[in-house]
């Protein structure tokens, strides 16, 4: 708690030591921004690393495979270094794809359980492609807290890659039986 009665100034200083960037928003905010995402979203659906800002300054998406190996580990990811979220490149996309596999791998008694459709389950996981990290409780609404999603049963694992598949599914679904909705939805602003 002595942090939190620390100056503002004091503190970004301090942020600024730490991890060489200066950070305009409030320190302990964004500490809490990025360790609540950490608990609410499976790591399965992040990518493991993300672009810096000072990485592209002039843009990102034409160069963004040819600096992969210096990209950082994701600070969203459990277990992974915290990172300002500041710092990260806001053109970033930080949704792995893993979603749009299990969607694929959706039984059809599971979907006529669910009374919907694939295509909607695809949409729903486009959506969510196309958003930022702060909006995951969207996501997680519209698609991820469906129950029959936590099911391994709901799944087909038989044909060419069955045991490959079987453990896919028993991990997926294991880390979102642990998913929850994200108590901090607004993302770090400048001050």
């Amino acid at each position: 708690m002595f942090f939190r009665t620390v100056p503002l100034e004091l503190q970004q200083l301090v942020w600024k030591f730490a991890y060489g960037k200066y950070t305009p928003v409030r320190p302990l905010y964004d500490l809490d921004f990025v360790w609540d995402k950490q608990k609410a979203i499976p790591p399965i659906f992040l990518v493991y690393k993300a672009p810096t800002r000072e990485l592209f300054p002039n843009g990102w998406r034409d160069k963004h495979n040819m600096f992969w190996s210096i990209y950082i580990p994701n600070p969203y990811v459990k277990g992974n270094p915290y990172y300002p979220a500041v710092g990260l490149h806001e053109d970033c996309l930080l949704w792995s794809t893993v979603g749009d596999h299990l969607i694929d791998i959706v039984s059809v008694a599971a979907l006529k359980k669910m009374k919907t459709y694939r295509a909607i389950l695809h949409k729903n996981f486009m959506v969510q492609m196309n958003t930022r990290i702060h909006e995951w409780n969207r996501s997680f609404g519209r698609l991820w807290s469906i129950p029959d999603l936590c099911d391994p049963g709901s799944f087909v694992t038989y044909g060419d890659y069955s045991e490959a598949n079987t453990f896919f599914v028993h991990e997926v679904t294991r880390q979102l039986s642990e998913a929850r909705y994200s108590l901090l939805t607004e993302r770090p602003r400048v001050l």
